[in-house]
């Protein structure tokens, strides 16, 4: 087994032995998106899980990012979901907290009588950094990106609210897991979200895995 297999067994054996923390991955690139890649392809085999893979790079809209887990979550019942009148109401808000609050149907239900509800959502985003700072912040001008990383609190903008009702409907609850691989911890995306104490989904709402090689 190579370094990365190893970093991929550990993190593997850890989520099915049980341990439910959602975890920030931390590697130079590719690798972090390697080890990322081979715990989703692993889960993803596994009956107790709905695994959804996620590139921040490919998302261009919030309904990108919540399709998949919602189409695996409630299977050939998707469609019916999507033709009803609320559902289309809040899912033509791309850019504010209605649309967010969708985040909310991806939970795991564990007392529902429908077997793909009650599985645990594990949510695998490559890029996470970028995604956060896309959906919550991807309005802002650049004069405006500049104040997120002041010291002072009350000159910030505020974000969108997606990571927020990110960490609120699914990490808080310990109804959806996030394994998330980080691309450049020094980037403006980064310090923006979370590296930022004052942006409510920051990273130490994670477990961190640092890969050795």
């Amino acid at each position: 087994m190579n370094k990365l297999g190893k970093n991929i067994k550990f993190l593997c054996d850890d989520l099915f032995e049980g341990r439910r923390d959602s975890v920030l991955i931390y590697g130079t690139q590719p690798d972090a998106t390697t080890v990322l890649k081979g715990v989703y392809n692993s889960a993803k085999n596994k009956s107790g899980f709905l695994c959804s893979w996620h590139n921040a790079d490919k998302i261009k809209k919030t309904m990108d990012f919540f399709k998949p887990i919602l189409r695996l979550k409630y299977g050939a019942k998707y469609a019916a979901l999507e033709q009803k009148k609320w559902f289309k109401e809040l899912a033509a808000q791309q850019d504010n907290n209605d649309v967010f609050q969708i985040a909310s149907l991806c939970a795991q239900e564990p007392k529902s009588n429908d077997a793909q509800k009650r599985k645990l959502p594990l949510i695998f985003i490559d890029g996470i950094e970028k995604l956060l700072f896309k959906i919550d912040y991807g309005n802002l001008a650049a004069q405006s990106v500049k104040k997120l990383l002041t010291a002072n609190f009350f000159e910030q903008p505020l974000p969108n609210g997606f990571g927020n009702c990110l960490r609120g409907y699914l990490h808080q609850t310990s109804k959806g897991v996030f394994y998330c691989a980080v691309h450049d911890y020094n980037s403006t995306e980064y310090n923006a979200t979370l590296g930022n104490y004052s942006y409510l989904f920051y990273s130490e709402n994670f477990r961190t895995h640092e890969i050795i090689k």
